[in-house]
């Protein structure tokens, strides 16, 4: 059910000022959900994110979970490309 996640990123995006903590504690779960998500998802959460005024917040918070070497690739070379590289 990736919709509704998907949906709170976009209105996260827009109305961001306006947003209770709850909302936004919410905004940064899901980010880590769609972080991970299966790929035609994970794209269209990308697509997204790429035309946030969040982005930068985004990769800071997705910066300090866990992932894998594959996971961590992918969000580095598609969304936070400040990121270090990777051995492996």
């Amino acid at each position: 059910m990736p919709q509704p996640l998907l949906l709170s990123v976009s209105l996260a995006n827009d109305f961001w000022p306006q947003l209770n903590q709850d909302f936004k504690t919410l905004y940064f779960h899901n980010q880590l959900k769609l972080a991970k998500a299966y790929y035609p998802v994970y794209r269209q959460f990308v697509s997204i994110s790429r035309h946030s005024p969040l982005q930068k917040v985004q990769c800071v918070y997705l910066r300090q979970q866990s992932f894998s070497s594959d996971e961590y690739r992918r969000l580095q070379r598609q969304l936070c490309q400040h990121w270090p590289k990777v051995n492996g």
